[in-house]
């Protein structure tokens, strides 16, 4: 019989891929209102982000980062249903401004959340 429990090598290399994917998408929140001006569509931002709330949710198998459960299953079924929700209206060019204005106060709280979450995997 296998023994199925994570080694701690594969925690650490699992621990150091989420760290860098948190600090990707804290960058990306940062970066959100200039990338959305210069055209490039919130749907393509929403997929890179589902991405990562889909790794990080794999990762919630694994004991040692439970205790981001909570925020991490918030923040992704609200990107789940803004993802949703821009596949079904599809919105070519630049967003209207006060679509952009919510979009960046959304992501900087989500900025503050993303924080969060790299504390807790520390």
């Amino acid at each position: 019989m296998h023994n199925r429990a994570v080694t701690a090598p594969a925690i650490s290399v699992l621990r150091y891929l989420l760290l860098a994917a948190t600090a990707a998408m804290f960058i990306l929140h940062l970066a959100t209102a200039p990338l959305l001006r210069r055209g490039i569509r919130a749907v393509t931002l929403l997929r890179f982000e589902i991405a990562y709330y889909v790794l990080l949710l794999a990762a919630l198998a694994v004991p040692a980062f439970r205790r981001v459960l909570v925020p991490a299953i918030i923040l992704t079924a609200l990107h789940l249903a803004a993802w949703i929700y821009s596949e079904i209206h599809r919105e070519q060019g630049v967003p209207r401004p006060g679509v952009l204005r919510a979009v960046q106060v959304f992501d900087t709280g989500e900025a503050v959340v993303l924080a969060f979450i790299a504390f807790l995997l520390l």
